[in-house]
């Protein structure tokens, strides 16, 4: 019974986001019930509890009716007999890894669970985590893929300890990263026919700009892999199958990034994301990544939503000037998006959609493609308004523009003129006029091909990336380097932890409470920047709160005394408290901090 709840999950996810159920992925649970109204029906959930339901009933019956043993057992003689099987099990594991008729590299996860079976496939993503030591791995070997001496690294040490530049009157152009949720070009489906072209903005600007392919680990889901691979320059197939390092090492430790290297370099950094701030741990990942803030839509004002009630991306535009008026300096700001996720409805959504597509697939499959069209065909506009704004600023920029994965319609390789579902497109626009340069690029490797044309250099793996990327042993010794600093005796920093958790501010705009009134039954908090998640805490208890604007929350039939403690938070769909203002004391006719 265990195993067949499992292998239907298993069934159920792989149609959801084509990728299949890890044992990573149970470390989601609280997650992927926030989202799961996106994916499953009322009809969905009537099939699970009323199986939940025969299978309990099952498991009683057998309890009370089957026959029981009531023979003396041979406690002996059984353990005898497990322990030979545990180890003809190992023997044969060991000969099959041995004989590479199984392997523990799974580096397309769909296709290892395929040509191993779920059962070894579930087992090893479950029990393996982290990166394995490499039998290379030795001082010597770091130390010679390091540029960094002593000194600097003494240097660095003091930076993250004073948060001071270790760059005087460094000055760089501003870096936006775009991360687009399931953007891919859609026409690359060979059988496909569009009546207009779904992402014209995005195409033109590819032939104008540096532009390229990008090399990702996932198909239809995965956009946190995606992220930990831009940020931190690291490949996530040196991980154990499956992984998500932001359940795994970086829900405990700080490590260098591309925010603590362009913090050298005076940047203040910040993360924006469309979505609930505590998705994937971000709320905790993002201060062990280095950010010095983090948008999520609990401080967003989101007045448009997709019909599957996922934010659209223009609604990240405001957020991202408000990130850029927030520091006086560069900054780095890595933008998440959100509109372009699944599941895609297979049923008619538009009575007259602006694009129309036509193929040799059934009525569900193009309506789910029609559907993820406009969408994506939004996202496009959303290009173009965001560069339109962003001009009109007086200041310098980088954008990179990038799909996080393709979206899950259960093609193969052969329904794609490229022949390749686990690749997506970007394109990098500025205002600095840098040469263009058309790149084929894996995931860790474009936020280093960036700064390099910037002339940024330092951090230990983004100098890597610059200099050696046409070495021989350049992979080998980038799984050397990583398992060195995330898990080995971090020979490339001398041995010392440079790095600690920053202190992150959740939302550029401060939330403050300035009055709180009674009227009657009712008691009015006036206030700055609250939202629709914005909630009163009434002596640290959450209390039913209406949101009035921005400035207004209201509570009815609450009995308010004087000395009560009043604060606002911002909590989540997913119950998550992400930050909440001073504590107030409530006193007739004034409010104390």
């Amino acid at each position: 019974l265990f195993w067949i709840i499992l292998s239907v999950a298993n069934k159920l996810v792989i149609s959801f986001r084509g990728s299949p159920l890890t044992g990573n992925d149970l470390t989601l649970i609280k997650s992927g019930l926030s989202v799961a109204d996106t994916y499953l029906s009322k009809s969905h959930y009537i099939v699970i509890l009323i199986t939940s339901i025969f299978a309990i009933c099952l498991l009683v019956i057998l309890w009370i009716f089957a026959p029981k043993h009531k023979n003396k057992i041979n406690y002996p003689k059984n353990l005898l007999c497990l322990l030979l099987m545990f180890l003809i099990l190992c023997g044969s594991n060991a000969i099959a890894l041995k004989t590479n008729t199984i392997s523990t590299n799974f580096w397309n996860i769909y296709y290892s669970y395929r040509d191993y079976g779920f059962p070894y496939a579930f087992s090893t993503t479950t029990l393996n985590s982290g990166i394995k030591r490499p039998s290379n791995y030795s001082k010597a070997l770091v130390k010679s893929l390091t540029n960094c001496s002593s000194d600097e690294l003494l240097a660095l040490n003091t930076f993250n300890s004073n948060t001071s530049s270790n760059f005087e009157n460094d000055y760089h152009p501003n870096i936006i990263m775009i991360q687009l949720e399931s953007f891919f070009d859609p026409t690359l489906i060979e059988a496909l026919t569009f009546s207009e072209d779904p992402i014209p903005n995005f195409r033109r600007l590819c032939k104008e700009y540096s532009s390229g392919s990008l090399s990702v680990s996932s198909i239809g889901g995965g956009t946190a892999n995606t992220e930990f691979e831009i940020i931190t320059g690291m490949n996530l197939d040196f991980f154990s199958p499956g992984e998500y390092p932001y359940n795994t090492i970086l829900r405990t430790t700080a490590i260098e990034s591309a925010n603590t290297l362009l913090k050298e370099h005076n940047y203040t950094t910040h993360a924006l994301h469309n979505h609930q701030g505590g998705f994937y741990n971000r709320n905790i990942v993002f201060s062990n990544l280095g950010f010095d803030t983090y948008t999520s839509v609990e401080y967003m004002d989101i007045l448009g939503k997709t019909p599957l009630n996922w934010a659209k991306d223009d609604m990240l535009i405001n957020p991202i000037i408000d990130c850029l008026n927030s520091s006086e300096g560069a900054d780095f700001i890595y933008t998440i998006s959100v509109q372009g996720h699944g599941n895609y409805p297979d049923h008619k959504v538009y009575a007259e959609p602006k694009i129309t597509v036509t193929g040799p697939y059934d009525e569900g499959t193009l309506n789910s493609i029609e559907y993820y069209t406009t969408q994506i065909n939004e996202m496009d506009q959303f290009v173009q308004t965001l560069i339109d704004s962003i001009s009109k600023l007086d200041e310098q920029f980088i954008i990179v523009f990038y799909g996080d994965h393709q979206p899950n319609f259960n093609l193969s390789e052969s329904d794609l003129s490229t022949n390749d579902l686990y690749s997506t497109e970007y394109f990098i626009w500025d205002n600095i006029g840098l040469e263009k340069e058309d790149l084929n690029l894996e995931t860790y490797q474009l936020l280093s091909s960036i700064l390099k044309k910037i002339q940024i250099e330092n951090g230990v793996i983004n100098n890597y990336h610059i200099n050696h990327i046409n070495d021989e042993n350049y992979l080998s010794n980038l799984k050397v380097l990583q398992y060195d600093l995330l898990y080995g005796k971090k020979y490339a920093y001398d041995s010392i932890d440079l790095f600690t958790s920053s202190d992150l501010k959740m939302g550029v705009k401060d939330i403050i409470i300035n009055d709180i009134t009674k009227y009657q039954s009712d008691i009015y908090i006036y206030g700055e920047n609250f939202t629709n998640f914005s909630r009163v805490l009434l002596n640290s208890t959450i209390v039913s709160t209406e949101f009035i604007d921005s400035s207004t929350l209201k509570l009815s039939n609450v009995n308010l005394k004087s000395g009560d403690s009043i604060s606002v938070a911002q909590i989540g769909d997913d119950n998550t408290v992400l930050s909440s203002t001073s504590s107030y004391l409530y006193i007739k006719n004034m409010v104390k901090c």
